[in-house]
């Protein structure tokens, strides 16, 4: 499993934005950490990486 921003390390930022039905703008503040992206949307991130960033990638650690 890994973050959004390691899979879309070299890749369009702009096309993955669109293809997951948002502006490029917003997948920006979700990678600097500025925003939360909601459950829907950690859905279709996890349906366009093909499980490669699984909605269980934007929980917070668990280290107890």
């Amino acid at each position: 499993m890994q973050d959004l921003k390691d899979y879309l390390k070299g890749k369009n930022k702009g096309d993955f934005a669109r293809s997951v039905e948002i502006v490029p703008a917003y997948l920006s503040q979700i990678l600097s950490g500025k925003k939360r992206p909601s459950f829907d949307l950690m859905l279709r991130i996890e349906k366009e990486t093909k499980g490669a960033v699984s909605v269980s990638a934007w929980a917070p650690d668990s280290a107890a």
